[in-house]
C-alpha cells in the first residue's frame, strides 16, 4: 500500500509496504519513466507550465518508490555470494536511474519554483535535435476518436506524443490504446519533418511552438549583429549549455546500449563523454560568473545554472551504468529482459555498400518517417560522431546506433542491407 500526499511542494510523504513485483517489471517501469520525466521537464520550461513541472515531481516520487522495491527484491534474491554479485548491476542501475530522475525534477523546478528565467533556455530546447511542439487536434481530422495505435502515430510520422491536454485534465505518457479527440492539445517530440507529419494527420498543418522557435532564431540573428561583450558571452554560454543538454541526453541511451550489447567500446566512450562534460561544465560555470557581473539582474541566470548542474549529474549517473560493463560484472539475465521489453529499442547496424541508406542524410525525411528511428550516434573510420548533423551523409561501412520503436527496427535493418 502506497499513500501519497502532495502539497504543492517538491517533497511528498508516503508509506511503502512490500509487494511482490518482479525486478524486471520494476526496472522497465523506471527506465521508461525517466525518459518521460526528461521530456516533460523540458516541456515545462518551453511552455512555462507549472502544472507539467509538478507532474515531473510526482514521477520523481514514483521512481523513489520503485527504487525501494528494487532494493527489497534484490535483498530477497541475494541468497549467496554468487547471486549477490549478479545483483550488483541491478542495484547500480536502479540508483543511477534515481539520480537521473532527481535531476529531471530539479530541471522542472525552474518553472515550479519560479527561478530566474532566461530566454536562452527556450532557444536551447527549440534547437534540440528533437524539439518539442504543441499541436491542437483539428475537428476536421479524420482520425478523431481513434487510438494512437490505430493511427500508428510513431511509425507513420516518426514523432512521439508525450502528453495530451484534454480540457482541464492531462494525460501523461499516453499509450497505443489512448484515443485522440478533437481540440486535444498534444505535446509532440520529434524532428521538424516528423512534427509536420503529425500536423498533417491531426492538426491544421502548422505548429505554434515551432513558429515561436523560428521567431527566437530570427531574434538571435539580429542580436548577433551587435558584437557587445554581453552578446559574445551569451553566445558562449548558450553553446555550452546546448552541448551539456544534448550530450547528457545521448549518454542515457548509450549507457543502456553498452549494457544491452555488453559493448566495452561504447561504455568507454560514455566514460570519456562524462569527462568532457565535467570540463565543459566547469567552463560553463566560469562563464556564468563572468556574465553575472555584466547584467542588471544576475538572478535571471539561475535557471541556466540549475540545468548545467543537472546535466552533469545525469552524465555521472550514466557513467555509473557504463562502468558495469568496464568492470566486467556478470550481468543478471533480468537486465537484458528489462531493456529488450522497454517501449523503445536500441539497435546497432552497419551500412552495406549499395544499400538504400548509403548517401542518405541523417535528416532524410523518408528515413525518419518510415522508420521512426533516431540515429543518435555514428561511427566512421574508428571515430564516433554523437548527435550527427541532419545534413551529414551516411556512407558505406558506417556503424549507426539508433533508438526508436520496435516496428521501425526491421525497416531500418532492411534499409542498411545491399540491394
Amino acid at each position: 500500500m502506497i499513500e501519497l500526499k502532495y502539497n504543492n511542494e517538491k517533497k511528498m510523504t508516503q508509506e511503502i509496504t512490500y509487494r511482490p513485483i518482479s525486478v524486471r517489471q520494476l526496472m522497465t517501469d523506471m527506465k521508461n519513466t525517466i525518459e518521460l520525466m526528461i521530456d516533460l521537464a523540458y516541456s515545462a520550461i518551453l511552455f512555462k507550465n507549472e502544472e507539467i513541472g509538478k507532474e515531473v515531481y510526482k514521477l520523481e516520487e514514483k521512481i523513489n518508490t520503485l527504487t525501494y522495491h528494487v532494493m527489497m527484491n534484490a535483498m530477497l534474491a541475494g541468497r549467496d555470494i554468487d547471486s549477490a554479485k549478479k545483483l550488483v548491476p541491478i542495484i547500480t542501475i536502479a540508483h543511477a536511474i534515481n539520480k537521473i530522475a532527481d535531476s529531471a525534477a530539479d530541471i522542472a523546478g525552474i518553472v515550479v519554483q519560479k527561478m530566474g528565467f532566461n530566454e536562452i533556455l527556450t532557444d536551447i530546447i527549440c534547437h534540440s535535435s528533437e524539439p518539442i511542439s504543441r499541436i491542437v487536434v483539428s475537428r476536421k481530422s479524420k482520425y478523431n476518436n481513434q487510438t494512437i495505435g490505430k493511427i500508428k502515430v510513431r511509425s507513420e510520422t516518426g514523432a512521439d506524443i508525450i502528453a495530451i491536454r484534454r480540457g482541464d485534465e492531462w494525460i501523461y505518457d499516453p499509450n497505443k490504446d489512448t484515443k485522440i479527440k478533437a481540440e486535444d492539445i498534444l505535446l509532440v517530440r520529434g524532428t521538424i519533418p516528423c512534427i509536420h507529419m503529425v500536423n498533417l494527420l491531426l492538426g491544421d498543418g502548422t505548429s505554434t511552438e515551432l513558429q515561436e522557435c523560428q521567431k527566437v532564431e530570427r531574434k538571435l540573428n539580429i542580436s548577433k549583429e551587435n558584437e557587445s561583450p554581453i552578446n559574445k558571452l551569451l553566445d558562449e554560454v548558450e553553446s555550452m549549455l546546448f552541448q551539456l543538454k544534448n550530450k547528457s541526453e545521448i549518454m542515457v541511451g548509450l549507457s543502456f546500449y553498452s549494457i544491452l550489447y555488453n559493448s566495452e567500446e561504447v561504455a568507454q566512450d560514455v566514460i570519456e563523454m562524462e569527462e568532457i562534460i565535467d570540463e565543459l561544465h566547469l567552463d560553463f560555470e566560469k562563464q556564468i560568473l563572468k556574465l553575472a557581473k555584466l547584467i542588471d539582474n544576475p538572478l535571471n541566470l539561475l535557471g541556466m545554472l540549475r540545468i548545467g548542474i543537472c546535466t552533469e549529474t545525469i552524465s555521472d549517473a550514466t557513467a555509473q551504468i557504463a562502468e558495469i560493463v568496464l568492470r566486467k560484472l556478470e550481468l543478471h539475465p533480468i537486465v537484458n529482459f528489462v531493456l529488450s521489453e522497454a517501449d523503445e529499442t536500441i539497435i546497432r547496424i552497419q551500412v552495406e555498400e549499395n544499400s538504400e541508406l548509403e548517401d542518405y542524410s541523417i535528416g532524410n525525411k523518408k528515413l525518419q518517417i518510415e522508420t521512426g528511428m533516431q540515429i543518435i550516434a555514428l561511427k566512421r573510420d574508428g571515430d564516433w560522431i554523437y548527435s550527427p548533423n541532419k545534413n551529414l551523409k551516411i556512407e558505406k561501412n558506417d556503424i549507426l546506433i539508433a533508438i526508436g520503436p520496435l516496428e521501425g527496427k526491421k525497416i531500418l535493418e532492411n534499409m542498411a542491407v545491399a540491394h
